[in-house]
């Protein structure tokens, strides 16, 4: 399965993007990027990317998780993960991409550390 993303508005300030199916170099990095660079550019400073449906993720889709967190602290934004299934979360991990990005358990562990 192609990446999937659907937007959803939580509260006044929060958006959550959730993510389903596969994360990987091609489409589904770009079409993220280019999604949190829109969402920047619209004045949108909480994110959280709900991992929950994603089931595989590459090295591209890493990259595109990291430029998306760069994306937006350059505009004082904030990213949040939330919900990893085990591969997801174990390769966010051994890439330490976990220390530069919350990790939630749960999506709503990560609303409420806004």
């Amino acid at each position: 399965m192609i990446l999937k993303l659907t937007r959803k508005l939580v509260g006044a300030d929060i958006t959550v993007l959730v993510l389903e199916g596969r994360l990987t170099l091609g489409q589904g990095s770009l079409q993220l990027e280019d999604l949190i660079r829109g969402l920047a550019e619209e004045g949108i400073r909480k994110v959280v990317l709900d991992l929950g449906g994603l089931t595989y993720m590459d090295s591209a889709g890493m990259g595109a998780i990291a430029k998306s967190a760069v994306t937006l602290v350059q505009v004082g934004g904030t990213l949040r993960l939330a919900g990893a299934g085990e591969r997801v979360a174990s390769a966010l991990s051994i890439t330490q991409l976990d220390r530069i990005v919350s990790l939630f358990p749960d999506l709503d562990s990560a609303l409420r550390a806004f």
